[in-house]
């Protein structure tokens, strides 16, 4: 996906920027319109930006936690359902105590409403905040006189979302730690201790063991090599950095790690759960399959699954099922394709998907459980090796010096 800035006009021509993250300036384009909104200019920002623009952005858009939203939108809910007016329902939640930025939205949105714009409308002008999912939900439900139901999907949706990075986060913390911690102590070993002991045994006048050897000679390596290794290192990141936000990097990228041995079946399932259950609530909400399509594609992160419900959008334009396209595109399960056909067949897509989706939840939970008890033995198996290769390349020497004085 690519950042682009766009100005727009809305029905009463009322002038409106922000910005967005899509795959192209049409797609842009695309979303300004369906939701009512005229653009005057898109223009890409990805590369554009400074560093200290680019970090203020990301200061802004993180200032509104997950956790906050979710709150939001269920007090939204609740008092939509009670029969609260919208802009008193709003207005009730502005909390000096909160997010200072969602409190500064909510005012706009107050404004916003007050001059005579949209729910949906409102709500676009804070396109850093609210996606664009977010967005054509309160749009669809607004439309269709359900909007105390369209809040509650949002917050089914984004405590989902939260739920599955807390877990993820909590499986990784510890494989991170350990590898952490055994890169440090590999560097001080090989900066510190080694050339400490390389000494030592270079007065012993005898062949080394092969072990000890081995040791030194890395231990060189690094010590005499370091800068040249840490300007191929700068190098290196730099320029994956740079390929991975081309078009061509990214789908290479994402396609991969799929595939990457014990997290990459995971995370091919948080994104069909993902795409499974956003799909099915663009559907219960009223949104058309097509622009359905078009707003799963943006936010399953990932480029090469989107590419493929891109592919499965445009074989629906042109008149075919979403099972015959979906099978064509090669990137779901059977189970996912069957549950597409009979849901086509009997007009129950959406509540299939919502079956899908929580199976792929559960199946989540499971791996990620199941994943810490694999990693465990793994990681006990390399930390012995390490402390192995150490001691014998250390102590070996030691041993046949105190055999040979004996």
């Amino acid at each position: 996906m690519t950042l682009f800035k766009y100005k727009a006009r809305d029905n009463q021509g009322n002038p409106i920027q922000g910005e967005l993250d899509a795959a192209s300036a049409t797609a842009v384009a695309t979303y300004l319109l369906q939701g009512g909104l005229t653009p005057v200019s898109i223009k890409e920002t990805r590369g554009t930006q400074s560093f200290f623009e680019q970090l203020d952005q990301k200061m802004k858009q993180d200032s509104v936690k997950p956790k906050n939203l979710i709150v939001f939108f269920r007090q939204m809910y609740a008092l939509i359902k009670a029969g609260v007016p919208i802009a008193n329902a709003l207005a009730i939640l502005i909390d000096p105590t909160k997010s200072v930025a969602l409190n500064t939205c909510l005012k706009g949105i107050i404004n916003a409403i007050s001059s005579g714009q949209t729910l949906t409308q409102a709500f676009a002008k804070y396109s850093n905040i609210f996606t664009p999912v977010t967005i054509s939900i309160i749009d669809a439900g607004e439309n269709s006189g359900q909007l105390e139901l369209s809040f509650l999907r949002i917050s089914e949706h984004l405590e989902f979302e939260l739920n599955t990075i807390r877990q993820f986060k909590s499986v990784m913390r510890y494989p991170l730690v350990v590898i952490t911690a055994a890169l440090a102590a590999l560097m001080v070993i090989n900066f510190v201790v080694v050339p400490s002991f390389a000494k030592l045994f270079a007065s012993f006048a005898t062949k080394l063991p092969l072990p000890t050897r081995i040791l030194v000679a890395v231990s060189n390596f690094f010590v005499y090599n370091w800068p040249y290794l840490l300007v191929a290192i700068i190098i290196i990141v730099v320029a994956t950095r740079y390929y991975l936000k081309t078009r061509s990097g990214r789908l290479f990228w994402d396609e991969y790690k799929l595939k990457i041995p014990l997290i990459g079946n995971i995370l091919k399932q948080i994104i069909l759960a993902r795409f499974a259950r956003i799909f099915a609530m663009m559907i219960q909400s009223g949104v058309p399959i097509s622009q359905s399509l078009i707003l799963v594609a943006r936010v399953v992160n990932n480029a090469y699954i989107s590419q493929g419900i891109l592919f499965i959008r445009s074989g629906v334009e042109h008149g075919e099922s979403i099972t015959k396209t979906a099978t064509k595109a090669n990137l779901f399960p059977p189970m996912i394709l069957q549950m597409l056909s009979v849901g086509e067949e009997t007009g129950t897509i959406d509540s299939l998907l919502l079956e899908v989706a929580k199976y792929y939840e559960e199946e989540v939970k499971y791996n990620l459980g199941h994943l810490s008890e694999i990693t465990e033995p793994i990681l006990l198996v390399f930390m012995g090796g390490l402390v192995l290769v150490l001691a014998l390349g250390v102590f070996l020497p030691m041993w046949n010096m105190t055999q040979f004085v004996r």
